[in-house]
C-alpha cells in the first residue's frame, strides 16, 4: 500500500504528527524544567452538609465546613512545594512539603535525597527497605520492613532485645516529629515566612505565566516553603542516621555482609556501585 495515496492513512498520520508537535510544545513551554519558569496549581476541595456523603442537591456544599481545604502546588525546575490550607478551621495548621525534581521522578519521599548517599551499604540496605515501607503506609511499616530484614541476619537473643528497643524508640521519635510538624508547632519563624509569602501571592492580581510580578511572588512561596520543609527533612534524617549507626553497631561483620549483599541488585540497577 502506498501511504501517500491512501487518504485515511494520510489523515491518521497528520493527526499523529499534530499530537506529537503539540506534546513537544507543551513539554517545553509548560514544563518547570525551564529554570526561569514557575507553575502554580490551585485546587479547592469542598464538602457537603453531611461531609461523609457526596455533594448532591440533597446534600449541598457547606460553605463553612471545617473539612474544606485548598491544595496549592508551586513548581519550578528544582521541584515543587505542596501546601494544604484549611480556610474554615483555624485549629488546622498550614501543611507544607517539598519534593525535589529527582524525588518527583522516582516517586520517593524527600529524605531519600540525602540519606541514600550513605557510604555504608549495610545502612543503605536498611534505609532502602524503610523507604519502601514508608511509601506504602508510613513510618510504622517502614520500621517493620527494617525489622524484618534485620531478623534475616540471624541476630542473637541479646541483639534482638536491643534491636527491638531501637525500633520502638525510632518509631516514637519519627511519629512525634511528624505530628508536631503537621500541627505547625515547629519552626515557627519559617512557617510564618511561608504564610506571608502565600498571602502576598494570593493578594496580587495577575497570572504567574504572564505577570513577572506574580511569578516572583510565586518563587517567594517556593523558596519559603522549601526552607520550612527542609528543616523537617533535616531533623528526620538526623533521627534515622542515629538509628542506623546504633543498629549496625550491634551487628558483626557477617551480618553486615548479608545486608550489603541484599542491596547489591538495587545498586546495580541504579548504577551506584
Amino acid at each position: 500500500m502506498n501511504l501517500f495515496q491512501d487518504k485515511p492513512t494520510l489523515i491518521k498520520l497528520g493527526i499523529s504528527a499534530i499530537i506529537v508537535v503539540l506534546a513537544v510544545y507543551l513539554y517545553f513551554t509548560l514544563s518547570p524544567n525551564n529554570k526561569n519558569q514557575v507553575q502554580v496549581f490551585v485546587v479547592p476541595f469542598n464538602f457537603g452538609v453531611s461531609p461523609n456523603l457526596p455533594i448532591t442537591t440533597d446534600n449541598p456544599v457547606d460553605p463553612k465546613s471545617p473539612k474544606d481545604y485548598v491544595s496549592y502546588e508551586f513548581a519550578d525546575y528544582s521541584g515543587k512545594v505542596l501546601i494544604k490550607e484549611y480556610p474554615n478551621d483555624p485549629t488546622q495548621a498550614l501543611q507544607v512539603t517539598f519534593q525535589s525534581s529527582r524525588e518527583s521522578l522516582n516517586n520517593e519521599m524527600p529524605v531519600t535525597a540525602e540519606i541514600l548517599g550513605l557510604g555504608d551499604t549495610a545502612e543503605e540496605a536498611l534505609m532502602r527497605v524503610y523507604l519502601q515501607g514508608y511509601a506504602t503506609t508510613g513510618i510504622q511499616n517502614g520500621v517493620r520492613r527494617m525489622a524484618g530484614l534485620l531478623r534475616r541476619t540471624g541476630p542473637t537473643a541479646d541483639q534482638r532485645t536491643k534491636i527491638n528497643t531501637l525500633n520502638q524508640n525510632l518509631t516514637s521519635d519519627l511519629e512525634s516529629l511528624e505530628l508536631r510538624f503537621q500541627q505547625g508547632s515547629m519552626y515557627a519563624d519559617e512557617l510564618t515566612q511561608v504564610k506571608q509569602a502565600l498571602s502576598a501571592y494570593l493578594s496580587a492580581p495577575g497570572d504567574p505565566q504572564t505577570s513577572a510580578v506574580k511569578a516572583d511572588l510565586a518563587r517567594n512561596v517556593l523558596a519559603a516553603g522549601k526552607i520550612y520543609a527542609e528543616k523537617y527533612i533535616s531533623d528526620n534524617q538526623a533521627i534515622l542516621k542515629t538509628y542506623l549507626d546504633n543498629v549496625t553497631g550491634l551487628l558483626n561483620n557477617n551480618q553486615k555482609q548479608f545486608l550489603d549483599q541484599s542491596i547489591q541488585p538495587w545498586l546495580a540497577r541504579n548504577k551506584l556501585n
